[in-house]
């Protein structure tokens, strides 16, 4: 438990790509889906997880079809058929919104963490939730782009907001938060000419509800706050914000291929403080190796 006594969850979610329905938003996923397995991930993340912050309980979340979870002990699996492929960012989110409700209605004070399986916890974060704040998320400028007034990277597929990682505390405002979120990627999904992705914005309009839409739409609520780079927290519409350092939280490692080989960047003293990794990408190669290091297995 964090300072103010509430229970910690860390809500884990992946789906099988049998039709290769999101691989095919990016060439990496297919490299990864073909190297990497999803059952491998999910034991490091769990083990991670246990090592430190054994006060934290751990549910997963998946599809009907998958197995990964087999033989992975002490958690606790949901199994649903409402998140589609083809729409699987805007599903999972209003999945999200629905299980923080279910707990507001049934008045379960707990603090979630929302996040995938290619995640290691190299320290523990139940920290954070001492502070105020109803919705806490990593986010980070990148020096090399521009942005438009509304915070979104001009000519990149760069976000501002990885939307890996979550720090909800189940309220009604964090339930409202959810719903600004969704009935804007909706409208978005509609109405946004997607002008700063340049030649790219047919593809992030061809995959606005499966993929692009969720790091877009919530670019566009919070840019022009995080633009100004005035404060770490701040309110939408009485949700509560709070930023996090994306470095710290939601920290990927650098990776650069040399003749032909992806090799990544990570020197001794980022494994001394980072809190958590994201092997988002092509990081994924390179998960078990990095939880060796970090004495995980």
């Amino acid at each position: 438990m964090n300072k103010v006594g509430h229970p910690v969850e860390i809500v884990l979610f992946f789906m099988e790509d049998k039709n290769k329905s999101v691989e095919n938003v990016l060439g990496i996923f297919k490299l990864v889906n073909e190297k990497v397995s999803p059952s491998d991930m999910l034991r490091i993340c769990c083990q991670s997880i246990r090592k430190n912050m054994p006060e934290a309980s751990i549910t997963f979340l998946t599809d009907v079809d998958s197995t990964i979870h087999l033989g992975v002990k002490d958690i606790n699996v949901i199994t649903t058929d409402k998140i589609r492929h083809d729409f699987i960012m805007f599903d999972l989110m209003r999945f999200r919104r629905d299980y923080i409700k279910s707990k507001v209605d049934t008045g379960q004070k707990t603090n979630v963490i929302f996040t995938d399986i290619d995640i290691i916890f190299n320290k523990s974060v139940s920290h954070v939730f001492d502070g105020d704040f109803d919705v806490g998320l990593p986010a980070t400028f990148y020096d090399n782009l521009t942005y438009s007034e509304r915070g979104v990277p001009i000519k990149s597929l760069m976000s501002i907001i990885n939307c890996g990682m979550f720090f909800i505390k189940s309220n009604e405002n964090s339930v409202k938060f959810y719903d600004e979120w969704l009935a804007t990627m909706l409208d978005l999904s509609v109405n946004d000419a997607l002008e700063e992705y340049g030649d790219s914005k047919a593809l992030v309009k061809d995959n606005f509800l499966k993929w692009w839409g969720e790091p877009h739409s919530i670019m566009v609520m919070f840019g022009p706050q995080l633009l100004r780079k005035e404060n770490d927290s701040f309110k939408y519409k009485d949700v509560a914000v709070k930023i996090f350092e994306d470095a710290d939280y939601n920290f990927a490692p650098d990776m650069k291929e040399d003749n032909g080989k992806l090799t990544i960047y990570l020197p001794n003293e980022f494994l001394e403080y980072k809190h958590v990794f994201h092997l988002r990408g092509g990081r994924k190669l390179f998960m078990s190796q990095i939880a060796v290091k970090l004495n995980i297995i």
